[in-house]
């Protein structure tokens, strides 16, 4: 009975394949009608549209749930970490301070990323990706170092006097996480 059983799943697995294999040659043109003396063939019509149609939505639906489940697999080319300060410098805070993540490539002095925190609450646990790159055509990875700057006037550009800073320990391939940052300085000199 058992090997009965077997042959019969066997034989319906087949057809079904088999089914299934005509539908999507069917599909792709695979098929098609002999041509007379100098002219092409022609795809032959599905037999069943609906089917057909049923059948492409599935195994492009299919397609799509693997291609999903790849980038799920990877790992994901971001900076994770948390930022905090020094208690000292925590009262100088302000509500209109801005925040800056900037991640910069080793040996390079563009950021490769920048991230805008806006209102500035610290602790914060922070993630720094491909949307925050400066130069989208760049890839996001390589050997980096994170710093975190408090800015008073909401400039990106070079630090200024009041301003505070801290940057990572060390440095870190993408991806990355546990980046933790400790804004410790407080950038002193003449203003404007």
């Amino acid at each position: 009975m058992g090997r009965l059983r077997s042959l019969f799943f066997f034989c319906m697995t087949f057809l079904l394949a088999l089914t299934l294999g005509m539908a999507v040659g069917f599909m792709a043109g695979r098929f098609s009608r002999p041509a007379g003396k100098g002219k092409t063939a022609q795809p032959l019509a599905p037999l069943f549209p609906e089917a057909t149609a049923w059948l492409e939505q599935q195994l492009l639906g299919h397609e799509k749930e693997e291609e999903e489940e790849e980038e799920e697999r990877k790992p994901q080319m971001r900076i994770t970490g948390i930022v905090d300060i020094q208690p000292e410098l925590r009262k100088r805070l302000k509500p209109t301070d801005t925040l800056f993540l900037i991640v910069t490539l080793v040996g390079d002095t563009v950021p490769l990323a920048v991230k805008r925190v806006q209102p500035v609450e610290l602790p914060l646990i922070y993630t720094v990706g491909p949307e925050d790159q400066m130069i989208v055509d760049k890839p996001f990875e390589g050997l980096v170092t994170v710093k975190a700057r408090v800015d008073r006037d909401g400039q990106a550009n070079s630090p200024k006097p009041d301003d505070m800073t801290g940057q990572s320990a060390g440095t870190y391939s993408i991806p990355a996480r546990g980046v933790h940052i400790l804004i410790d300085t407080l950038v002193t000199g003449k203003k404007g």
